[in-house]
């Protein structure tokens, strides 16, 4: 079996934390439509599977008709071109990063549309990442393969050569569909329950960790 040389990493929960821009974001969207806001745990669970659905879990359940969803997803990203700067790298990302850059393809996927995950893997990583790829409509959103495969074929990488590795059953389930090998981190939104009875391959504990697994040049 061939080993591992194309990584594909998750981005919110995974290399940035972005759930205080988020929650802000979003309870300042309910704040405006006179609902009930969340607190920072309660956005774990809420976020993850693209901004749509989120806006959907945030609203009360007797608000989210398709009007108010849709409302909820103007306002939130109305809210967010304003705070989505504030979030952070994990600490030891950008090192794991330089270290595994010269032996591997690395790439992005996100469940963010696509221009706006380029733009915010340019501002914190600029020029690392050899292929960056949010959602796109043709694709789909995570769980579905499309996305990885299109990174997969791009990189001239085999499934046997892949691992995805992200934060939450999401991301675990994207490489099960896909036929990838998997990490899932836990320094994220979910928690290691999630992540092994989603179909983890790894789990890791930290950045320091998840790069002495790498350095294993996983098979």
């Amino acid at each position: 079996m061939k080993k591992t040389s194309l990584l594909v990493f998750d981005l919110d929960g995974t290399l940035v934390d972005s759930l205080p821009s988020l929650a802000k974001a979003f309870n300042q969207t309910l704040e405006e439509l006179e609902c009930p806001k969340h607190s920072l745990k309660d956005y774990k669970q809420i976020i993850g599977d693209g901004a749509e659905a989120a806006s959907e879990r945030c609203l009360p359940e007797n608000r989210r008709t398709r009007e108010d969803i849709k409302k909820c997803l103007d306002l939130f990203r109305i809210h967010y071109e304003n705070l989505w700067h504030e979030a952070k790298p994990f600490p030891g990302i950008l090192d794991l990063l330089l270290k595994n850059a010269s032996q591997n393809k690395l790439a992005v996927l996100s469940n963010k549309d696509d221009s706006f995950t380029k733009l915010c893997v340019e501002k914190f990583f600029p020029g690392i990442f050899d292929f960056v790829t949010g959602y796109k409509k043709k694709n789909g959103l995570k769980p579905g393969p499309k996305g990885l495969l299109e990174i997969m074929a791009a990189a001239r990488r085999t499934n046997n050569e892949t691992c995805m590795i992200g934060d939450t059953a999401t991301d675990i389930r994207t490489a099960v569909n896909s036929g990838t090998k998997s990490i899932g981190v836990l320094w994220g939104y979910r928690n290691k329950k999630e992540l092994v009875e989603a179909g983890a391959t790894y789990t890791s504990e930290s950045a320091q960790h998840l790069s002495k697994l790498l350095s294993q040049r996983l098979t």
